[in-house]
């Protein structure tokens, strides 16, 4: 989906003379996080001067990079979480472990089909 939204937005976004903000919220700043480092690889590719920054409000995580250049990907991705919203603290993994437990502590039950 990032590479559908970046064909769509690139010629935008790389050839913006002005400062170019990506928003999103929930899922969509998610995406806006990735297509923040989809374009932020590009312009570093071409060394352009374009500033390109990400406002994302609750997102749920999207990605885990790692590498040298993972810190000037990301230092302009900035998130805002309210903090009682459990949403962008779910990684898949914890999701499948609570299940499990979940699961084990619900007691055998039948069901009834009238």
């Amino acid at each position: 989906v990032g590479k559908e939204i970046w064909n769509k937005y690139k010629d935008y976004i790389l050839k913006s003379d002005s400062p170019v903000v990506i928003t999103g919220h929930s899922r969509g700043g998610a995406l806006a996080e990735v297509l923040h480092v989809i374009a932020k690889k590009e312009l570093l590719k071409q060394n352009s001067p374009s500033q390109i920054y990400c406002m994302a409000y609750a997102p749920p995580p999207s990605m885990y990079l790692t590498g040298k250049d993972a810190r000037e990907l990301t230092k302009d991705i900035h998130g805002f979480v309210n903090g009682v919203d459990v949403v962008p603290r779910f990684f898949i993994d914890d999701i499948i472990d609570d299940f499990i437990v979940f699961l084990e502590d619900v007691p055998k039950c039948r069901c009834l089909t009238i």
